[in-house]
């Protein structure tokens, strides 16, 4: 097993241990000196989690089969990215969410076991710094298409063109407008894999040339289309797949335009009312303009797809005959003569004043006196569907109304959850 080695990466002297615990990823890849989400949900990948810890290093390899359960380290592509985990949030059914930032490029081998993580003996990938006439030849020219293709499309603020031309080194220049720009899953890894920062730039600009080409060509059926009578939305959706066919020719796998676009067909099929439209077109917009790797991708993700899930235009009408749920009660339940007539009285009063604001049905009593069971049959006889949410161990409010979608992880409150189940 190799020895620990101290590496500097930017203004930081960091110590690299001589083997780490090993973190594998399917579709993902993480660049040295990018802040990546990852969802972790596998048992070895939580072990490996665990034993890095919060502040601790961890090797995130990609998946040469991303349909593979429990991958060895054969099973992984040969170039991975030490990372170091900013932070960790648990997640719902045991799964957990973790916040990394890559330090630097790793060749790594086996290594003994040491518990149930896998992990890898580490040979850091160092780049050389030594300036040349063709590493800023190309440096210069992927600034200067990552400016075009801000210029052309609307979803990239201007202060990306600063960022971009302020990149410390070429190196991670190339690595930051890798994990930005659309591309697939295979480019990305041979980029990882590749260790000269000319050629990664040299790449990287040739995957740009094919944005400012998409970027272009949109740009010109918008004008041309300009004049044209059509909804606005019917247009964005002919603009949107006119620009995935050129996509496709180029040989350019629009993963993230796919996905905003299905999250748009969804939010469309769920007939949101005018008020939860704008609010889900202004954050579907958002969505649009991230990278296909920022941190706020997958909150953004996950809350479209809430909301698209939610029965916006699906509503029961009430049975409110009083014969029919005096038999229903009587059927499911033996005496309680009292709590019957009171349950009776309630739906009687809804039947003559449907409009009027009705108060909340509370039932008391120790478990096992039928108050759930008196529920179940309440929307039998109503012909509603029924959701049970127990509050039992609950100490967070959080927990009932929803988190705050600032946090790692966030989710919807048990009222929610019962309607979208």
């Amino acid at each position: 097993m190799s020895e620990s080695q101290r590496i500097v990466v930017g203004t930081e002297t960091v110590e690299i241990p001589g083997s780490l615990p090993v973190l594998p990823v399917r579709d993902a890849v993480v660049f040295p000196g990018i802040n990546v989400p990852l969802s972790v949900g596998r048992a070895r990948s939580l072990a490996a989690l665990e034993e890095a810890g919060d502040g601790g290093l961890i090797l995130v390899a990609t998946q040469r089969n991303p349909k593979e359960e429990e991958p060895g380290l054969e099973g992984l592509h040969p170039i991975a990215t030490v990372a170091r985990v900013l932070r960790i949030v648990d997640a719902r059914q045991g799964a957990k969410q973790a916040l990394v930032v890559g330090v630097v490029r790793a060749r790594f081998a086996s290594a003994p076991a040491t518990g149930r993580a896998l992990r890898a003996a580490i040979t850091p990938l160092v780049e050389s710094r030594e300036p040349s006439a063709e590493l800023e030849a190309a440096r210069t020219r992927v600034i200067e298409l990552s400016h075009q293709v801000i210029d052309l499309r609307d979803d990239y603020p201007d202060e990306w063109k600063s960022v971009v031309s302020n990149m410390p080194t070429p190196g991670l220049l190339a690595d930051m407008v890798a994990s930005s720009v659309q591309m697939t899953t295979e480019a990305r890894v041979a980029l990882l894999c590749e260790p000269d920062p000319v050629r990664r730039l040299w790449q990287v600009a040739r995957a740009l040339e094919r944005e400012v080409t998409i970027a272009e060509t949109q740009r010109a059926l918008r004008i041309q289309e300009g004049d044209a009578p059509l909804d606005p939305k019917h247009r964005e959706r002919l603009l949107r797949r006119r620009m995935r066919d050129i996509q496709d020719e180029l040989g350019e796998a629009a993963g993230g335009e796919r996905e905003a676009d299905e999250l748009a067909e969804k939010l469309e099929a769920a007939q949101l009312p005018e008020h939860a439209r704008i609010h889900a077109d202004r954050e579907l917009k958002r969505f649009r303009a991230l990278a296909q790797h920022a941190p706020d991708r997958h909150l953004l993700r996950t809350y479209l797809e809430w909301v698209a899930d939610l029965p916006w235009a699906k509503e029961t009408e009430d049975h409110l005959e009083i014969g029919d749920a005096r038999r229903v009660l009587d059927e499911d339940h033996h005496g309680l003569a009292k709590v019957k007539d009171r349950i009776l009285e309630y739906l009687a009063v809804r039947k003559l004043a449907p409009n009027a604001k009705a108060p909340i049905l509370c039932f008391v009593g120790p478990p096992g006196v039928g108050k759930t069971s008196l529920g179940k049959s309440i929307a039998r006889a109503l012909g509603r569907k029924l959701a049970r949410a127990s509050l039992g161990g609950v100490r967070d409010e959080a927990e009932i109304r929803g988190h705050r979608r600032t946090y790692v992880g966030a989710m919807p409150g048990r009222v929610l959850q019962s309607l979208r189940r």
